[in-house]
Parts: C-alpha cells; structure tokens; sequence
C-alpha cells in the first residue's frame, strides 16, 4: 500500500526536527521558522533564549541524488577554512540526519 504524505505533513515534520533540534542544543526556543526558496532547502529560524534572541539557518541536502556535491561537502570546506584561520560562520550538528545549521544575525 502506497502512503501519500502532503506537503504539509512534511513541513510539519522538518518544523518538529527544527524545534527538537534548537531545544536540545541550545536550550532554546523557536519562535519563527521561514522556508527559503532556493536550489538547496534552507530555513531562517529565528530562536529566544532568556529573553535574548538570534538565528540560525538550516541546510539540507538537494531534493535531486545526480547532485555531484552533498552538504557534506560544503560542511568539510567550511571547516578546512576554519581549520586554516579562515573565518566562516559558526557551525553545528554535522552528524544529525538533515538538519545542520549556521548561525546567522538577525
């Protein structure tokens, strides 16, 4: 049996990984969430955390598999940079399935 799952099931879902995402790691809450419409799925999230707020950005992986460049792959070059004195914006979670995140300015 084939089971449709609608767009808003899915949105719904990527939205409940963001939140759990932004409870766990920085003990904070999510107080807005805003698909970007681009070639790669990203999401502005904007956080609360004792009254003080800030962002972050999600990335996940492109919707097509012939895509010769995962995340991944931006995730190592960012850190080779880092590594290397090079400032890039702070990264988090590289190991947690879909989502990774950048923290952005508001």
């Amino acid at each position: 049996m084939n089971i449709a799952v609608s767009e808003s099931d899915a949105t719904r879902e990527i939205h409940d990984k963001i939140r759990s995402f932004v409870a766990e790691e920085f003990d904070s809450k999510v107080t807005r969430i805003e698909r970007q419409r681009r070639w790669r799925p990203m999401w502005r999230v904007d956080i609360e955390k004792d009254g003080v707020e800030s962002g972050l950005l999600f990335k996940a992986d492109r919707a097509w598999a012939a895509h010769p460049y995962p995340l991944k792959r931006e995730w190592d070059v960012l850190q080779v940079l880092e590594n290397n004195g090079i400032p890039v914006t702070p990264l988090h979670a590289p190991a947690k399935a879909g989502v990774r995140s950048t923290r952005t300015s508001i």
